[in-house]
């Protein structure tokens, strides 16, 4: 049993974050960075327990893209404290998101990114999650131009954590009618670090480029994908994930 606050039914509706100009990409200074040096800057974040909740609507220039970021451990000293974060019913519907901090940078992340991490039991017998951390997730008729989320892919399905065998991390989730565009590889060399306040930042990441849609791992259930279009996308849709349904 599961007793915490939760975000009901929250709107984050027609808002605009313009960051163009201030990215490192196009000044050159790095304003962007987070005291981590990732290139992260005006995101909308589901970073609590989420229901019934909606973004609709906002318009994104060279900004950080929408995340959604449930999460579930056990109390297992030193190790893990107990955190429930499940996102049930929320949908990411009509939003353009243009650009990113620094495309080419492994350190820069953008699109639409449903992360997912769960730590069962001990790290060295660690069982499947109990529970679903995100179910009847809606993400549909959004923009998505030359922006890409961590693990690779403008709508993506990202291993932020411990990932147990057998879990099921998102469940019934709706991937329609989302248009995407222009994702060919960087001309230059992918970055791998940034500078931060305490030296050299390494990005921990190896995304694969020029994809659509993606779903990295078969702890992903069910999902259902449906009339998406790419223009300047090579892959459409990477998907390893378990009993995908695709209507065409």
């Amino acid at each position: 049993m599961t007793v915490a606050r939760e975000f009901w039914q929250v709107y984050t509706v027609d808002n605009i974050v313009d960051m163009r100009g201030c990215s490192g990409a196009q000044s050159g200074a790095g304003s962007c960075n987070n005291q981590n040096g990732l290139k992260q800057c005006g995101v909308i974040n589901f970073g609590g327990m989420t229901a019934d909740s909606t973004a609709e609507g906002n318009i994104q220039y060279d900004a950080s893209g929408i995340l959604i970021t449930p999460a579930y451990s056990i109390e297992h000293a030193p190790h893990f404290t107990a955190t429930q974060r499940f996102a049930y019913f929320v949908d990411v519907r009509s939003n353009t998101l243009s650009g990113e901090a620094d495309y080419a940078s492994t350190c820069s992340w953008a699109g639409v990114s449903l992360w997912h991490g769960a730590a069962s039991g001990p790290p060295d017998n660690m069982p499947p999650s109990p529970v679903v951390l995100g179910y009847g997730v809606s993400v549909a008729k959004n923009s998505i131009s030359h922006a890409d989320g961590i693990r690779g892919g403008a709508v993506v399905f990202a291993d932020t954590w411990w990932e147990p065998e057998g879990s099921r991390m998102y469940v019934n989730t709706l991937i329609y009618q989302n248009e995407i565009s222009n994702l060919l590889a960087p001309a230059a060399p992918t970055i791998q670090s940034a500078n931060s306040c305490s030296g050299s930042f390494m990005c921990g990441d190896d995304p694969v480029r020029e994809v659509g849609v993606h779903i990295r791992l078969p702890l992903v259930h069910s999902t259902v994908i449906s009339d998406n279009t790419f223009s300047d996308v090579p892959r459409p849709l990477v998907d390893n994930g378990t009993r995908t349904v695709h209507v065409r």
